[in-house]
């Protein structure tokens, strides 16, 4: 299943050790004229992946100053990876969860939508409103380089006969990938709530 991009980006993946500190003058010169974003590594990602990411219409310029470096990089295409089943692929544990304890799961994103708005807690809106736009935009970037993603972990807390949903970590995650239109988003629960989110109905 194709979904549609939520930018209009050219992303150009290169390792950081291929870059020199005269190549990386060269390219931060034409950040602003070619409207360069860059997107490094993280606690997603290897810290020896650089991305540089551009509108469309001046993904030329930036393929022709890449081949006038001589720089090796791999250029990405949206509808590789922003394609439903390429995302869910690279869905991912954190490296701080135990693989014993959790599980990943494709939960039902029309049903993880309506618990997390009734928890009311911390919700994410449509285009990150309520909540961190900056951070909800790096992640529209960073879907874009094909890297590793670390799934959203959800749990749950039961008071006074009632189970709400809440995330743990990931909510701007999970709001980019409703966005995105994805009908399933794979989520990291504790193997021992997988019972209490099926009783909901989440998968």
């Amino acid at each position: 299943m194709k979904i549609s991009p939520i930018s209009f980006k050219s992303t150009y993946k290169l390792s950081r050790q291929d870059l020199n500190n005269s190549m990386m003058r060269k390219i931060l010169a034409k950040k602003e004229k070619f409207d360069m974003t860059f997107t490094y590594g993280s606690y997603l990602s290897s810290e020896d992946n650089f991305f540089i990411q551009t509108p469309d219409e001046n993904g030329n310029l930036t393929l022709n100053l890449l081949n006038k470096l001589k720089i090796p990089f791999k250029s990405l295409q949206k509808s590789e990876t922003l394609d439903y089943e390429n995302i869910k692929s690279r869905m991912v544990l954190s490296g701080f969860d135990d693989p014993d304890k959790m599980s990943l799961k494709n939960a039902k994103t029309n049903v993880l939508e309506q618990k997390f708005k009734e928890s009311g807690s911390l919700y994410v809106g449509k285009n990150g409103q309520n909540g961190s736009k900056e951070k909800y935009d790096k992640i529209k970037r960073y879907l874009e380089t094909g890297e590793p993603i670390v799934a959203p972990h959800i749990y749950f807390d039961t008071k006074n006969d009632k189970t709400t949903l809440h995330f743990h970590d990931g909510r701007h995650r999970f709001a980019v990938l409703r966005d995105l239109g994805m009908k399933e988003i794979p989520v990291a629960i504790d193997k021992n709530d997988i019972l209490i989110a099926e009783k909901m109905g989440l998968f």
